[in-house]
């Protein structure tokens, strides 16, 4: 974890033991983003503004009573999805290459369902090419 960014709630500990608890039952549509939180996270090309809501996205994630407890089927992760994409949308320019490899190596590794990972990383990649062309046109 950075040292800069501290929270009572958010650990690597703690983000990992929620990841390997839930991520059978919550699917790939959560574990994504929230590994590629993670990797940017810990990247050294994320500023700490941006690290500090990377953290509290994961933390939302990590507690299990928030704003739809996750215990609630079918519902008790979607307010953590929607958190988690806005949190990837407000965060996509940061994404690289090698983070993308990291979280693709990763969600590959947990769910062994390389076809379910590469259609969400195109997602992502899709995301990347309209922010670049964006800011281009600016």
């Amino acid at each position: 974890m950075d040292k800069k960014i501290k929270s009572k709630s958010f650990s690597e500990p703690k983000l990992w033991k929620k990841i390997n608890k839930v991520f059978q039952r919550v699917g790939m549509k959560v574990v994504y983003p929230v590994m590629l939180l993670y990797y940017l996270f810990k990247s050294n090309d994320v500023p700490l503004r941006a690290k500090s809501l990377i953290a509290g996205a994961l933390t939302y994630f990590i507690l299990p009573f928030d704003g739809l407890p996750d215990f609630i089927p079918f519902l008790g992760y979607a307010d953590d999805l929607s958190l988690l994409a806005a949190t990837v949308s407000n965060m996509i320019k940061y994404v690289s290459p090698e983070i993308l490899e990291l979280t693709r190596n990763k969600i590959d590794q947990l769910f062994k369902n390389k076809e379910e990972s590469s259609k969400m990383e195109a997602e992502i990649q899709k995301r990347l090419k309209t922010t670049s062309g964006e800011k281009a046109r600016k």
